[in-house]
């Protein structure tokens, strides 16, 4: 008897899952509340968490490959799948006080360019600015690197509800082996999260 009851509550779920009106992952938890056996409606929310993941995850690597075909000869940028490291000086005297706003309006518009037609991505966005000084530099504060950060944004018209921004600590100087500074290694970080 409890073969037929496990058969049937299936076949009614099943059912009702493939009416495309039942495509909404809100619709099918209200399916899963609806089966009375325990172990039966667990099994039920454990598929829908199955497959809403797969969802996830074929987004996360149709994301993933449209990032690195925009950015296949730019691959220093990207440090991580859908994480991008913007290395800018505020050494250069000409542009300081407009390169790294140019250079955030360049980026995002590429990534938006890149993810065409999807909107159901967002930036987290982190800006470290040079915790050292050189007698002979003039690297980017973290304040005047979040300005430029901000001003990037809006000449992007990238929309204000789809991005975070926020003040990361002061970035440490990048050595070389001997113990010399290399960089000074003020960057923003962003983050493409789903």
């Amino acid at each position: 008897m409890r073969i037929y009851i496990v058969i049937a509550s299936v076949a009614v779920v099943i059912s009702f899952t493939s009416i495309p009106c039942f495509a909404n992952i809100s619709q099918k938890i209200i399916l899963c509340k609806l089966v009375n056996n325990k172990i039966e409606r667990l099994t039920c929310y454990d598929k829908l968490a199955k497959s809403e993941s797969r969802k996830l995850q074929n987004i996360s690597l149709k994301q993933h490959n449209a990032i690195k075909r925009e950015f296949r000869f730019d691959s220093d940028l990207l440090i991580r799948p859908l994480t991008f490291r913007l290395n800018v000086s505020g050494d250069l005297k000409i542009s300081r006080s407009t390169m790294a706003s140019r250079e955030v309006e360049k980026l995002i518009l590429r990534i938006s360019r890149a993810l065409n037609g999807s909107s159901n991505w967002k930036l987290k966005i982190t800006v470290h600015g040079a915790k050292t000084a050189l007698s002979r530099g003039n690297p980017y504060t973290g304040k005047e690197l979040f300005d430029q950060t901000k001003t990037g944004l809006k000449l992007s018209k990238f929309p204000p509800e789809r991005y975070s921004l926020k003040q990361g600590p002061e970035a440490m100087p990048i050595l070389w082996d001997d113990g010399r500074i290399r960089s000074i290694n003020e960057h923003i970080i962003f983050e493409i999260l789903n």
